[in-house]
């Protein structure tokens, strides 16, 4: 907001909570603005510990990708190098994957993961204050590109669509496993 530009469309932001206990908040939004999904680019989730950035996923929405590359050039500099197509189902993309929406997931530095992420050394001050600044950057950089692009990102697909991406990159077992299939085909 302070650079004073304005994209095309609406950024939202959100904070969800009950990752832990099972995607509770991001299911809740999910069902509660289930009308407007076809609305939605696509949400970006930064969710693995407090590692930096290194990459890009768009959560099996293989069409999205050489735009991605192509964008994500412009963030070399800041440490992305890659980009991927896998959803993620441990984390807050997945209500948005089974939405039909494409479930962004900032791929990141692992090595840190074990050590701070879930346990009690889990504190503030184990926070590189370099990496948060960059991370949000990324991620601001990354949704104001999607939403002032002059044509959509991505369109909502539809359940069958979504269903045989799922089967395709053999997610139907993980889901099954996660007692949250077939969401509702």
């Amino acid at each position: 907001m302070r650079s004073g530009l304005k994209p095309k469309r609406t950024i939202r932001f959100v904070l969800f909570t009950g990752e832990e206990q099972g995607l509770v908040g991001s299911f809740a939004y999910v069902k509660e603005h289930q009308n407007e999904m076809a609305n939605h680019l696509g949400d970006i989730i930064l969710d693995d510990g407090q590692g930096a950035v290194t990459g890009i996923d768009v959560g099996g929405h293989d069409e999205l990708k050489d735009s991605v590359l192509t964008f994500g050039k412009s963030l070399r500099a800041l440490g992305v190098t890659t980009v991927g197509s896998d959803p993620e189902f441990g984390t807050d993309t997945g209500p948005f994957i089974l939405a039909g929406v494409p479930g962004i997931n900032m791929m990141q530095d692992p090595s840190q993961y074990g050590i701070t992420h879930h346990s009690n050394a889990d504190t503030l001050d184990k926070v590189d204050a370099a990496i948060l600044s960059r991370n949000a950057t990324i991620e601001a950089v990354l949704a104001f590109w999607i939403a002032d692009m002059p044509g959509r990102f991505s369109t909502q697909w539809t359940a069958e669509r979504t269903r045989k991406m799922l089967i395709d990159t053999h997610h139907d077992g993980e889901l099954k496993g996660y007692g949250i299939w077939p969401a509702g085909w």
